[in-house]
């Protein structure tokens, strides 16, 4: 249970071994395209450490070179006659290559809008009408995300993954938003709200509309400033 930042710095923390509502797309999608990301990087970073290592020297393509020195290419025979290809047909063009099939594949996962926006949205959690609303939210150093429910008596903790991992039980019904402080971020300070509670909700939820503090065992992540 969070408690009003005046009276205590701690707080309990209630488990979830709950999960979210899955997300709309399935897990082989995100499978199949962390093993597309696998092999693509290597064979991108492969490519141009080829063409960057390129010696006249090595046998290629477009030369014999020697077949008995060493070779010079990071990438081997494959690489050397890999680089010769690319900078005879197109010259010093082939070392943009990497970069254009990067972006090719990055479009082909994450797809793009008709408007060229990003496109291939997923949804990564959804809620029931006794969840109460998502309001402020923020990130920990785990990668995790918090968010305050409003009208939902807490602020939960979900996975990168979406997993549903813990609850804070809050003594007001809402909280609004959520951030860490404190000289080392091991501090969540959470505000509420008391705007359109009745009097007789105001008398159940006296602390609302306060600001409260919990140690929730794990830190926040530091604000990067805008420098514009």
């Amino acid at each position: 249970m969070a408690r009003p930042l005046q009276e205590s710095i701690r707080s309990k923390r209630t488990g979830a071994s709950k999960k979210a509502a899955p997300a709309a797309n399935p897990r082989r999608q995100r499978l199949w395209r962390d093993i597309a990301l696998i092999l693509v990087t290597p064979f991108l970073f492969y490519l141009l450490a080829s063409l960057v290592t390129f010696s006249p020297a090595d046998p290629g393509w477009s030369h014999s070179g020697s077949i008995t020195a060493p070779l010079h290419n990071v990438g081997g025979r494959v690489g050397a006659w890999l680089a010769d290809v690319l900078l005879y047909l197109t010259g010093y063009v082939a070392f943009l290559l990497p970069v254009v099939l990067g972006g090719v594949a990055w479009i082909a996962l994450f797809g793009m809008d008709s408007d060229g926006k990003p496109g291939n949205r997923r949804v990564f959690l959804q809620f029931g009408p006794g969840d109460g609303y998502p309001d402020g939210m923020t990130v920990d150093s785990e990668g995790c995300l918090w968010i305050a429910f409003w009208d939902g008596w807490c602020v939960r903790r979900y996975s990168p993954s979406g997993e549903w991992m813990e609850t804070i039980d809050m003594p007001v019904a809402r909280p609004t938003s959520c951030v860490f402080g404190g000289r080392d971020l091991e501090q969540l300070y959470i505000t509420s709200a008391s705007i359109g509670l009745d009097d007789e909700a105001k008398q159940m939820q006296p602390n609302a509309g306060g600001l409260f503090i919990v140690v929730p065992g794990v830190q926040g992540i530091a604000d990067v400033p805008f420098a514009g």
